[in-house]
């Protein structure tokens, strides 16, 4: 729909329009129509109420009402009543009996008016068409249709007598309702298309050809090459004649327009290529500081490397130093534990020389004891060998003593050989001394010449822990200057690899800079050619 014409457009519109229109014109006609005439079928069914009640007064003066059957059926026969019912109520049935020639009893709707006395009118879907449903409910009067009821019927005026219940055809209605709407649908539609054709021929005639001329005049403009110098005709003052001078007014001030631009782009293409130059000088000079600072950060952090690498063999050899140190101090406490303990020896030593003295002169006393028990042994072995004797002498009486002596002599020759054992033990004993005493003197002469040299050997650690003690302060003076060093190193390092970033970040925007003066004098090239294609 977009892509049609705007005749085509406006015409169907207005068509829809006029369709809708007359659609809600004719429902409208055909309802009202249709409301009038159920109104006239109303008063109808009224007409035939009234007739009915009076055909069945009449019948009840002359004495025929057993005949209304006939006089009902002929009623029936009216080609607008599809049904018509006479009801008795219960005042007429207490007095003259139920109907026994009704064709039908009462249905729901007819007992509940018999009940009630409200009339009812509505229309309802009979079979194939409509009907419209009357039921009017019959009261007693003294003065109904010129006629007494109470003088006949014998009670209170107002009673509900009965009904008359009627059907009434509206298929007729409905016809002339269709034929009606059938009739103002053609002529609706003739009156359309008339009003189209005119429309049509008024929307062509001021409308179409002067946007076809607009549109033949802006396609020459468009075709012609970028000529700016052409206008469009100017035949009025309505609105295309407007549109035409609004239009001429904007290719002038397009021209001047193009014009500038055609000025603009030939400085922004001059512009452009100085600032190609000097973005690749820039760029030129942006790579040699990138380069520049690269080498400068390596250098730095070569220079780091080798701050670290000494403050790590200062901070090895500050820890070898405070482990000499460490150890020098085990040393010369081990020293002069050693000292301590020499001490301890010098003087078990003194107390063994004392007690080996001790034992020679014990040695000397066995000696001189064991003398004299080799002199009660041999005094002994005397004894008994005199006493042999005499044993002997005696003859039988001695023989005991003899063995007795023999037993003395036994053991003094044992004591003789014990003390002999003895005293060559104790000589033994006495040279082992002689020597032990030696041994122990020597060994005293030693250990004082021990004590002096652990003495030396005591200052010499005691100078060294000095020597080293001194040493670790210097390292550690070392250790804080190189730590130092390398963190300045560091701070340099990091401002060297920022200031190289930098120049790397420079590098790249940069090269984006001449990349956008080389895109923008191309763009200002393009536009010098493109602008160049208007005629102006």
């Amino acid at each position: 729909m977009k892509n049609w014409k705007i005749w085509v457009r406006l015409t169907a519109a207005i068509w829809c329009v006029l369709v809708v229109v007359w659609s809600v014109m004719i429902a409208w006609e055909s309802q009202v129509n249709r409301e009038t005439a159920i109104r006239q079928a109303e008063d109808f069914s009224k007409s035939i109420h009234e007739m009915t009640l009076a055909g069945l007064t009449g019948m009840m003066i002359t004495g025929t009402i057993g005949d209304r059957d006939i006089f009902l059926d002929q009623i029936k026969q009216l080609s607008v009543i599809k049904e018509i019912f006479v009801g008795r109520g219960q005042a007429v049935i207490d007095r003259f009996g139920p109907d026994t020639k009704a064709t039908r009893e009462p249905d729901e709707l007819e007992k509940r008016i018999l009940k009630d006395g409200i009339a009812y009118s509505e229309v309802i879907r009979d079979g194939d068409s409509d009907v419209l449903r009357i039921v009017n409910p019959v009261r007693a009067s003294s003065n109904y249709l010129g006629k007494n009821c109470i003088m006949c019927h014998l009670v209170p005026e107002g009673t509900q007598l009965g009904i008359v219940s009627m059907k009434i055809s509206l298929e007729s209605v409905d016809k002339e309702v269709a034929a009606f709407r059938l009739k103002i649908a053609i002529a609706a539609a003739g009156v359309c298309l008339l009003l189209l054709f005119v429309i049509y021929f008024l929307t062509r005639s001021f409308v179409t050809k002067p946007l076809d001329a607009l549109k033949d005049g802006l396609q020459d403009i468009a075709r012609g090459e970028g000529d700016l110098t052409r206008r469009l005709p100017v035949k009025g003052q309505d609105e295309i004649g407007q549109t035409s001078t609004i239009f001429n007014e904007m290719m002038e001030n397009f021209n001047g327009l193009v014009r500038q631009v055609s000025n603009s782009a030939a400085q922004v293409s001059s512009r452009a290529q100085e600032l190609v130059h000097a973005s690749r000088d820039v760029e030129s000079g942006s790579h040699q500081q990138s380069e520049k600072s690269i080498q400068a950060a390596t250098a730095v952090e070569n220079l780091v490397s080798s701050i670290a690498s000494i403050s790590e063999n200062a901070d090895h050899v500050n820890h070898q130093s405070q482990e000499s140190l460490h150890r020098a101090e085990e040393g010369d406490r081990s020293l002069k534990q050693l000292l301590a303990e020499m001490g301890d020896v010098k003087h078990a030593v003194t107390m063994m020389a004392d007690s080996v003295g001790n034992f020679v002169q014990s040695t000397e006393a066995i000696n001189k004891m064991t003398q004299e028990v080799k002199g009660i042994a041999e005094q002994t072995n005397l004894l008994a060998l005199n006493a042999a004797i005499e044993a002997a002498r005696a003859g039988e009486a001695g023989r005991g003593f003899a063995v007795v002596a023999d037993e003395v002599r036994k053991l003094a020759e044992k004591s003789a050989q014990s003390a002999n054992e003895i005293d060559r033990i104790t000589e033994t004993l006495s040279s082992q001394s002689v020597a032990v005493r030696r041994a122990i003197g020597d060994g005293l002469e030693h250990i004082a010449s021990s004590q002096k040299t652990v003495d030396s050997v005591a200052e010499i650690i005691s100078a060294t822990n000095g020597s080293v003690a001194e040493v670790g302060r210097g390292l550690d003076a070392i250790a804080a200057a190189t730590e130092e060093q390398r963190r300045v190193s560091g701070q340099v390092a990091e401002g060297i690899e920022s200031i190289a970033d930098m120049a790397r970040q420079n590098n790249l925007s940069v090269e984006k800079t001449a990349a956008a003066a080389q895109s923008l004098e191309a763009l200002a090239e393009g536009l010098q050619s493109t602008v160049g294609r208007f005629k102006v």
